[in-house]
């Protein structure tokens, strides 16, 4: 294990914000105001990861810490740890026994956000983490109920996250159930989807069917790893092999228990699985059938994808469209 670290005692808080944030400058007031409103009958820390922003970030984060320093504590860096590394020295930083991820971009507009959530995993010890579904917004202001969550579907095991995270990664509350990280853990470009995994492996998750919280959509977290907005490019295929690597992991770390799972992902990353996403880019309802009948038949999957892949290319370079609101790549830190 990386980074092994003591779970939480029973005299720290009872929950810790994990507030990442980096070059957030006009967004991160309204995350430590969404945080700050938070009524509970617990007590509660906000933990910033202030990862070395060259804008005014830092500025604005140290003004709530002076003000709010009974609550606030402020991870500084002499220089930039990167999304992963913020990940980990945050979860090892918190004292709290449940942790709540907040991206320095994102903000809360319930209240009872924490309450309600705590509420559940006091309730259900068997759980790991509690979702909430969230309104979307786009940098032209256009905005939209975001949920992923699967229609009659209570519970979301280890199999559902390891083709989606069921909710939006600022609504996401974890139990902390880690003792440390994997040795492959640090070594990622991206953090927020492994670390639902890893979780989910220990216990499942529920979704609060409320909007409890905004998620604002845009490149940040890909554009951090060099993905350029004003190219053709889509974001979807900018994060496929990011994806890929990340699914080669897992299949070694849980010992090829998911393979059936993890191939019939990774086939949807390749080109032919590429080709039947664009050309079903505004038909979402047929490319869900499609890919639930790969799922459900992954000895099949190769030749399904294959035929339907080259099927579908020509149609797919016909309607392309630079928008992908209906399938955003899971990672969406910063």
């Amino acid at each position: 294990m990386n980074g092994a670290f003591r779970p939480p005692s029973a005299e720290s808080v009872t929950l810790s914000v994990m507030l990442k944030t980096r070059n957030h400058e006009r967004f991160v007031a309204d995350a430590l105001e969404g945080a700050l409103a938070q009524q509970t009958t617990f007590p509660f820390e906000i933990v910033v990861g202030e990862d070395d922003s060259s804008d005014g970030t830092a500025a604005v984060v140290d003004a709530y810490a002076r003000r709010r320093p009974d609550v606030i504590r402020v991870l500084h860096r002499p220089g930039r740890v990167g999304m992963v590394r913020n990940t980990m020295d945050l979860y090892v930083a918190s004292r709290g026994r449940y942790l709540a991820w907040l991206d320095g971009d994102d903000y809360w507009t319930s209240p009872d956000k924490l309450q309600k959530q705590v509420r559940v995993l006091d309730a259900h010890p068997e759980l790991t983490m509690c979702f909430h579904e969230a309104e979307a917004v786009d940098r032209s202001g256009r905005r939209w109920i975001w949920s992923s969550t699967l229609p009659r579907r209570d519970r979301y095991t280890i199999e559902d996250l390891l083709v989606m995270p069921p909710g939006v990664t600022s609504s996401c509350l974890y139990r902390k159930v880690l003792t440390g990280f994997p040795d492959w853990f640090s070594g990622l470009s991206f953090s927020d989807w492994p670390l639902q995994i890893l979780h989910a492996a220990v216990g499942p998750a529920v979704v609060l069917r409320e909007v409890l919280g905004v998620y604002r959509v845009h490149h940040a977290g890909a554009a951090s790893l060099g993905f350029d907005p004003n190219r053709p490019t889509l974001e979807a295929e900018f994060w496929a092999p990011h994806h890929a690597a990340l699914y080669e992991i897992l299949r070694r770390h849980f010992d090829h228990r998911y393979d059936a799972i993890i191939d019939a992902e990774v086939l949807r990353l390749h080109r032919d699985g590429a080709s039947l996403r664009r050309a079903t880019e505004r038909m979402p309802a047929l490319r869900r059938f499609v890919w639930r009948a790969v799922r459900r038949q992954p000895r099949a999957a190769a030749w399904m994808v294959a035929i339907a892949g080259r099927l579908a290319d020509p149609l797919g370079r016909r309607v392309a469209s630079p928008s992908r609101r209906d399938e955003q790549p899971p990672s969406e830190e910063t």
